[in-house]
């Protein structure tokens, strides 16, 4: 599933609106705050030339944010839907779920159960070819983490304990 982010209207807006912003305070900087700020009235050559470049900047740099849009953001997030998978595979997810995203291999075979540790084997490989969960090593077990982008509906899970 792709999900698109594209600047808005407003995001835009404001950055017009900062634009703008940028261009009174040089504005005001040059007009007050610098020794010649004389120089830069309006009723000089200089200042007419100063505000007109500052106008010119500004209209551009207006028109610049308003016309040239970035290109959106794309994430993607394959998001791994366990709902059509057999029981023994729903059963394995519905555990994870259940505590807290891991578990170790063996904890399988006591609570889910399972007929043997070959049918826990089997549905962990074929878990892990789906990229739904990770193996690691832990001491003398294997510790099984569930995939954050797995999603199994509540009517689809396995109910434990309590």
């Amino acid at each position: 599933m792709k999900m698109i982010n594209s600047p808005s209207a407003l995001g835009q807006f404001h950055t017009i609106l900062a634009t703008a912003n940028l261009m009174a305070i040089i504005w005001l900087v040059l007009r007050f705050l610098t020794p010649f700020g004389w120089a830069f009235s309006t009723e000089t050559f200089s200042g007419f030339l100063t505000i007109g470049l500052l106008l010119i900047t500004g209209t551009f740099g207006a028109f610049y944010f308003l016309l040239t849009s970035s290109p959106p953001i794309e994430q993607e997030r394959n998001i791994i839907v366990a709902d059509h998978w057999n029981d023994a595979e729903r059963r394995v997810i519905s555990y994870l779920l259940f505590n807290s995203g891991e578990c170790f291999q063996s904890d399988l075979l006591e609570n889910c159960m399972f007929p043997n540790s070959v049918k826990v084997t089997r549905t962990v490989t074929k878990l892990l070819e789906k990229g739904a969960v990770q193996k690691f090593r832990d001491g003398m077990g294997n510790r099984l983490v569930l995939n954050h982008h797995v999603s199994l509906t509540k009517n689809r899970r396995f109910k434990f304990g309590k």
